[in-house]
């Protein structure tokens, strides 16, 4: 889970997924403060969250797929991959013990504005269920730059969240 993927707009559903045990346990970064934003809401790191669920096949099997688009607040930024001064790079880490019903997740997608400075508007992360017929949660960190989208600004931040389907 270490290469970062992005698109304009992407459509398409990811058919490599890793068991949600398997991705390695973050540890905390003391340059990255906690954020006291909300997660999801309209002050939040994400002003919304569309849900929905796709059908796909992976290694030659028809399976269900639960997609999440996440859409980042304008007033900060994510640069998935790139450097911040002293501290490590933004980007989205998948939380297998906050997570719950989760069986395999595909590499988040960062989506991108095409647009000069061309950054980040969105992000899709995608997953399996291990019983298609329960609900599911699935926990994710993000790291940021808190006030980012107004300017050339470093002020890294971390915050953890929880989305459940349906």
């Amino acid at each position: 889970m270490t290469a970062v993927k992005e698109a304009i707009g992407v459509q398409a559903v990811p058919t490599n997924y890793t068991d949600i045990n398997a991705v390695p346990v973050e540890q905390e970064i003391p340059c990255r403060g906690a954020s006291s934003l909300q997660f999801i809401g309209p002050n939040g790191l994400f002003t919304s969250v569309t849900k929905k669920v796709v059908t796909a096949t992976v290694f030659g099997t028809v399976v269900e797929v639960v997609n999440y688009d996440l859409k980042l607040n304008p007033k900060h930024a994510i640069n998935p991959g790139g450097i911040v001064p002293g501290c490590n790079s933004d980007g989205v880490t998948l939380l297998a013990a906050q997570s719950i019903n989760v069986k395999g997740v595909a590499e988040p997608v960062f989506v991108r504005d095409g647009g000069t400075p061309n950054k980040v508007t969105n992000i899709k992360l995608f997953y399996t269920r291990a019983n298609r017929t329960k609900p599911a949660t699935l926990g994710i960190r993000v790291k940021y730059e808190e006030n980012g989208g107004t300017g050339l600004q470093f002020d890294p931040r971390r915050i953890s969240g929880t989305i459940s389907f349906p």
